[in-house]
């Protein structure tokens, strides 16, 4: 008889997530993971790798999107149930809002601070001299991309 929280791939399985839930959730031997749903905030579950690591997930269709979109939320050994259901319904705030899709939209057309050095490189710099440009970009990948990242 399979384990009571076993569940088959295709099934939207829902119940109330907590820890005992989550740590009772058990991975097919021939699947990679399991996702579980919650019952109390919609599209809010966890998905559970064979490895035992549980990742809150949050998956829901965006007002005047065609297709579901999922985000990782954080680690089940990172963050309470009551955080995690906190931040799901601050998520579907935002998905339902109908300006969800400019907004993401408008995100990703900011760029990296990596990006934009490349982009002055290109444009402001491409008729400086070789040693110029190189000083140059060494010393925004030194004082400003090193310690802000590169996605930043």
């Amino acid at each position: 008889m399979p384990h009571p929280l076993y569940f088959e791939t295709g099934c939207r399985c829902a119940k109330k997530l907590t820890n005992t839930v989550i740590a009772k959730l058990a991975v097919p031997e021939d699947k990679q993971s399991a996702n579980l749903f919650d019952t109390d905030v919609g599209g809010l579950g966890v998905r559970k790798m064979a490895s035992g690591v549980a990742t809150f997930i949050f998956e829901m269709r965006p007002k005047g999107a065609g297709a579901m979109k999922q985000v990782k939320i954080g680690r089940s050994s990172d963050m309470s149930i009551d955080q995690v259901r906190a931040r799901a319904r601050e998520l579907a705030l935002d998905y339902t809002s109908p300006d969800f899709l400019q907004t993401e939209a408008a995100r990703g057309q900011t760029p990296t601070f990596s990006e934009a050095a490349h982009l002055y490189d290109q444009l402001a710099l491409s008729n400086k001299s070789a040693t110029y440009r190189e000083k140059t970009m060494g010393t925004l990948r030194h004082y400003a991309e090193r310690p802000l990242g590169a996605d930043l």
